[in-house]
């Protein structure tokens, strides 16, 4: 239906229609290679089938802002959501990235990966600040696309690598991110519902998704437990040592851990589900058979990248846990209780890989995302 021609080092996407006038249309794809120019093609093909994208229509058949009107827009948003304070430097900030590296009256659907890349990846600017600088623009497309003025993946900072602090400080996620991820798993199910053949059964990891970010346990934690491990009513869960069934815990002790929120929700809808034996796994797929290890990390990356994360070749399971720690640290959580909660055998090892949490330039990113997380 469309065709690849390269322009002066840029690609473009011819369509073909014999009952239209002019009888083709070209679309600017504003990429350079080749991979990148069939992928954008695939997804304007997809439009163009649905009826949501008509190159002789303008493109996308969705409302058309500038880069200024939708940073008004997200600005507008936030107010009242984050302090005055933290407003006033998106506000500085978006403004100062638009002026400086963004052509004046640009689309926000036109903004492409080399607005973004050269801003965020500044290297006359500490490593802090190229983090800050990555997070506001992650925020700024990413309620682009919730608003419906930028469809799903059409995210410039998807194509951005994530600026890293240094080696030794984890990556972890904001409650956004959690949400895409959840969201990805449900529409898979959705689009492959009819079709011949086995259905995804990934009904577990999303359970254990929301166990572990709420509780900060590692996957060798989670994949033991056990009905007999949680008290539901109380809301409270025990991890357990137990050698005989190959599940030691790594300190060698068992701990005590609050369940609250999203993790004592699922395993209450779960367990309602199921109305399991109390020595039934908790984590189990459809069959009722325990998942193994290799299986949580293929499918939990597999759903990363579904989702198209920024940064998703350095996401795994385990990011979950660091985004457990953070957070609780981002709200004040002290560190000898962080320490506790996660099983660590000291507190100087707590403080060792979460010291950068602790900087008083991440207390604005509690402002920024931490409100929940959403499936949508």
């Amino acid at each position: 239906m469309a065709r690849l021609r390269k322009i002066s080092g840029n690609y473009y996407g011819y369509f073909q229609d014999r009952s239209r006038e002019p009888k083709e249309k070209s679309w600017p794809l504003r990429v350079s290679e080749q991979r990148a120019a069939r992928r954008k093609l695939s997804d304007l093909e997809e439009g163009y089938e649905k009826g949501d994208f008509d190159p002789w229509a303008g493109g996308w058949q969705r409302e058309r802002v500038t880069l200024t009107e939708g940073i008004e827009r997200f600005l507008d948003a936030k107010e009242g959501a984050v302090r005055d304070q933290t407003l006033e430097g998106y506000e500085t900030k978006l403004k100062a990235w638009a002026r400086d590296h963004c052509p004046n009256d640009i689309q926000l659907h036109d903004v492409a990966p080399r607005h973004v890349s050269p801003h965020v990846h500044a290297s006359d600017v500490s490593p802090a600040t190229r983090q800050t600088r990555f997070r506001h623009l992650r925020m700024l497309f990413n309620w682009a696309e919730e608003a419906g003025l930028l469809d799903d993946g059409e995210s410039p900072i998807d194509d951005v690598s994530k600026p890293r602090g240094g080696d030794t400080e984890p990556e972890y996620l904001d409650p956004d991110q959690i949400g895409k991820i959840l969201r990805a798993i449900r529409a898979h199910r959705k689009m492959r519902d009819g079709e011949p053949g086995p259905q995804p059964d990934d009904h577990w990891l999303t359970v254990m998704i929301r166990l572990c970010l709420c509780t900060g346990l590692r996957r060798g934690e989670a994949l033991p437990l056990r009905w007999m491990d949680v008290d539901l009513d109380n809301g409270m869960l025990v991890v357990r040592h137990r050698e005989q069934d190959d599940a030691p815990t790594k300190s060698g002790n068992e701990r005590r851990i609050p369940l609250r929120g999203d993790a004592l929700d699922a395993l209450r809808k779960e367990h309602e589900r199921r109305d399991p034996d109390p020595s039934a796994h908790i984590i189990v797929d459809s069959d009722n058979q325990p998942i193994r290890e290799d299986r949580v990390s293929h499918r939990f990356k597999f759903f990363v990248r579904k989702a198209k994360l920024s940064g998703r070749e350095q996401i795994h399971f385990h990011t979950l846990r660091h985004s457990c720690a953070a957070w609780l640290l981002q709200q004040g959580v002290p560190l000898a209780v962080v320490s506790e909660i996660l099983g660590h055998s000291s507190i100087q090892i707590t403080d060792q890989i979460y010291a950068h949490v602790s900087d008083d330039a991440v207390t604005e990113a509690m402002d920024d995302v931490f409100g929940g997380v959403d499936e949508g």
